[in-house]
């Protein structure tokens, strides 16, 4: 009889560690070097979920962004608001995007990809000039791989060449 309670009692321990680790599983990091993301990689960007991409360890600003296909993802920054007509100069840009899916909007004679992916480029500005970032952001469903990407230097010492990635090159 103890050893049913024992068990019981161990299988709902192993339930409730493989549910938190699903849990755990979407607040997933992934860094990425910054010259992968300026050739190219693809995002997933679970429904449901967010990405974030992180300029923060790369000391660059955002100062454009673009998605190619605003039907199925939308995007925010973490930039203030800086209004027009103040007299104080505004340098707080923004160094994190926040992308999202959305129900698919049908705007009229806008194109979509076979796949439903669609194409965000960033430019930024940093110590090292002007630089643009490709990446193919891909919406799926279920929980995510990862909820948060973060752009790291190559030279950086915490960047671990070894670390497995879920990203893959833009094929041509």
């Amino acid at each position: 009889m103890k050893l049913r309670k024992f068990a019981f009692s161990l299988s709902l321990v192993a339930t409730w560690a493989i549910i938190n680790c699903q849990s755990a599983k979407a607040l997933s990091i992934k860094e990425v070097s910054t010259e992968q993301a300026q050739t190219g990689i693809d995002l997933q960007v679970s429904a449901g979920y967010g990405l974030t991409i992180s300029f923060q360890k790369t000391g660059e600003r955002i100062s454009q962004a673009w998605l190619a296909d605003p039907s199925k993802i939308v995007f925010s920054t973490n930039a203030k608001d800086c209004a027009k007509n103040s007299n104080t100069p505004c340098n707080d840009a923004a160094d994190v995007i926040f992308l999202r899916q959305i129900k698919e909007i049908n705007f009229p004679n806008l194109t979509s990809s076979s796949d439903g992916s669609t194409q965000l480029v960033i430019l930024t500005n940093g110590k090292e000039g002007q630089k643009q970032y490709l990446f193919r952001i891909l919406p799926v469903k279920g929980n995510p791989e990862y909820s948060s990407v973060i752009l790291t230097p190559l030279n950086s010492e915490s960047f671990n060449q070894s670390k497995p990635f879920l990203l893959s090159p833009i094929s041509q």
